[in-house]
C-alpha cells in the first residue's frame, strides 16, 4: 500500500512538470503598453541535424506564444511594433544519486581489506530544454522584454505540444505588458 502511495505521489509531481522561468525583465524605461502588434523573426534552419522536429515544436511554440500574446491584447501583423525571438537550447542530462553505505556495501579488495567510498552514480538520462524568449522594439531594434524558461522534456512528441504551453503560459505570468 505504501509503495503504492509512493507511485502515486510521484506520477502526480510529474504531471506537475518542473518548469521553471529563470528570469524575467523588462529594459529599463520600455513600456509594453505602447505596442499594439508583432510579428516572429524568421527561423534558420541550416545546419540542424533534424530541422523537421525543430519546425514541429517551433511552429507549437509559436501557436503558444500567439495565443499568450493574444490574451494580452496584441495582434500579429506584417508590419509590427515588436519582434518576437525565441532561441531553444536541448541538453542531455544525467540523473545520479550518492551512493549509501547502509544501501550500497563495501567492496572487498582480498586479506580482509575493505573499502568504501561516497560516489556518484548515473540512476538514468533526461533532455532539458530552455527557451529563451525575447521582445523587440521592431522600429529601434532595442529589446524591451526578454524571458527564460527551463524544463525537463517528455519522451515522446505527442507530449511535446502539452509541455510547451504549460511553459508558455508560465512564461507570460511574467510578462509585465497589458492585459
Amino acid at each position: 500500500m505504501k509503495s503504492l502511495f509512493i507511485f502515486f505521489l510521484f506520477g502526480l509531481l510529474s504531471a506537475c512538470g518542473s518548469s521553471k522561468v529563470q528570469s524575467s525583465q523588462i529594459a529599463d524605461g520600455a513600456d509594453l503598453s505602447i505596442y499594439k502588434t508583432f510579428a516572429f523573426y524568421d527561423i534558420d534552419t541550416a545546419g540542424l541535424i533534424n530541422p523537421d522536429y525543430y519546425i514541429t515544436n517551433m511552429e507549437a511554440i509559436k501557436n503558444s506564444v500567439r495565443k499568450q500574446l493574444a490574451a494580452h491584447g496584441y495582434a500579429e501583423a506584417a508590419n509590427p511594433d515588436l519582434k518576437v525571438n525565441m532561441g531553444i537550447v536541448v541538453e542531455e542530462k544525467a540523473q545520479t544519486r550518492e551512493t549509501d553505505i547502509r544501501t550500497d556495501r563495501p567492496r572487498y579488495m582480498g586479506q580482509r581489506n575493505y573499502s568504501w567510498q561516497s560516489e556518484e552514480i548515473v540512476v538514468g538520462y533526461y533532455r532539458e530544454g530552455t527557451l529563451d524568449f525575447h521582445l523587440v522594439d521592431a522600429k529601434q531594434g532595442k529589446m524591451v522584454w526578454w524571458a527564460t524558461v527551463t524544463d525537463i522534456l517528455p519522451e515522446k512528441q505527442k507530449n511535446m505540444a502539452e509541455t510547451i504551453d504549460r511553459n508558455v503560459a508560465k512564461l507570460f505570468e511574467k510578462f509585465p505588458g497589458k492585459k
